[in-house]
């Protein structure tokens, strides 16, 4: 979580559209550096608190809310500051934790929905970056078509690939200059390999031996 003294864990976020790979390439991760001996936790944002509020269910399903987005955006900040305090205490005995999805997610989700982006960037300043940051880059058709093909209910946004196109466009935006992107068209084991170079140059350039 950007500080790596202390003996103590690193973050890895992986961000995206849905549909972009995200929870296949972070599966993947956490099992490769389990096998490696590393202590791993695989955590994801929003927690289930966030997502199991009435406003929330309503709004992933009808795009709408009573409260407004405003409220929505405030309620997924600090569901995120409870989640990174809950992260920092994992962090001292843990190596490596695995995020589906982090900050840069929580600010792309309600910028694309018309809401200022430095004021949505200004309640989730608090919360700290990770330390690897990796991104994939889905195109919005690609990524509705595999929500399509791979059946179950959709949200509103998932619904549409033009709301998918707008948040893939909003995260190559607002990244962070040192993430990592990844062309998520590209064949899974080739994403593979370029998140573990790229998260082993991290390791090696920090002189950790998590």
């Amino acid at each position: 979580m950007n500080n790596n003294s202390g003996g103590e864990g690193i973050i890895i976020s992986i961000s995206g559209i849905d549909g972009s790979g995200k929870t296949t390439l972070l599966g993947r991760l956490n099992s490769h550096y389990t096998k490696l001996g590393k202590e791993t936790l695989l955590t994801k944002q929003p927690t289930l608190n966030y997502m199991t509020h009435p406003l929330v269910k309503d709004n992933l399903s009808t795009g709408r809310t009573e409260a407004g987005p405003e409220a929505l955006a405030l309620l997924s900040a600090f569901d995120r500051l409870c989640h990174v305090s809950d992260l920092k205490h994992e962090l001292s005995d843990k190596d490596m934790i695995f995020s589906d999805r982090y900050k840069l997610d929580g600010i792309v989700s309600f910028a694309a929905r018309g809401l200022d982006d430095q004021w949505v960037k200004e309640i989730n300043k608090f919360c700290p970056e990770p330390d690897v940051s990796i991104l994939m880059n889905c195109p919005g058709k690609t990524a509705y078509d595999r929500i399509l093909n791979r059946g179950g209910e959709m949200t509103y946004d998932e619904r549409s690939p033009d709301i998918l196109e707008r948040k893939r466009n909003l995260l190559l935006k607002y990244r962070n200059p040192q993430t990592l992107v990844l062309d998520a068209t590209e064949d899974q084991d080739n994403l593979f390999e370029e998140a573990v170079e790229y998260i082993d140059h991290y390791l090696k350039k920090n002189s950790l031996n998590l």
